[in-house]
């Protein structure tokens, strides 16, 4: 599942993961947004700046 970051809830994230599906948000901008979907576990995300992700995250 691709889901837009403003639209995806943590609820979302734990079922779409109970069913065995793969969640991997987009676009995520902020810091607290990157953090958020670590704490949740996403699979991946998209973002415009990797520099700047992987400045901020380890996912």
């Amino acid at each position: 599942m691709h889901p837009h970051v403003r639209t995806l809830t943590d609820d979302e994230i734990l079922g779409l993961h109970e069913f065995g599906l793969a969640v991997r948000p987009y676009t995520v901008k902020t810091v607290a947004d990157l953090e958020r979907f670590r704490r949740l576990g996403v699979d991946a995300l998209f973002v415009n700046d990797i520099e700047w992700a992987k400045a901020y995250s380890t996912l």
